[in-house]
């Protein structure tokens, strides 16, 4: 019977020990666990502020690709309209040549009228002098 009793307590003796070092594995795992919750909580917050600014970050470059496009179909409009405006001017530049070629041709026909004009009168006063 005594070995029945040694037995029954060397049972109980590692029934014990199990017990102990399963409940010091369970605390463990709770520790474990309780680390690994706020390691995801923090990292859970740290990818909704990732999350955050890469929205704003889009939201920016967006407003900004419509700041350029918006530059950029001004500077179009601007390049037309100096396009026109230098078509104008070269026709004003082509108009005022000919109006000044216009203006030359004018001064020779009253220069060539006047020197008629003027022998005409230097002409007729020979003529009413009595020589």
């Amino acid at each position: 019977m005594a070995a029945n009793t040694e037995e029954g307590e060397r049972h109980q003796f590692c029934l014990s020990e199990t017990l102990e070092e399963a409940t010091q594995q369970d605390e463990a795992r709770d520790i474990e666990l309780k680390r690994n919750r706020e390691i995801l909580c923090g990292l859970q917050a740290t990818c909704l502020k990732v999350e955050k600014s890469r929205e704003a970050t889009q939201l920016e470059l967006n407003a900004t690709e419509r700041a350029i496009q918006s530059l950029s179909d001004e500077m179009m409009q601007l390049q037309l309209r100096a396009s026109d405006l230098e078509s104008a001017s070269q026709a004003i530049y082509l108009q005022n040549i000919k109006l000044q070629h216009k203006i030359e041709e004018e001064a020779d026909n009253f220069q060539l009228m006047l020197k008629r004009y003027n022998m005409y009168r230097d002409k007729m006063e020979r003529t009413r002098r009595p020589s």
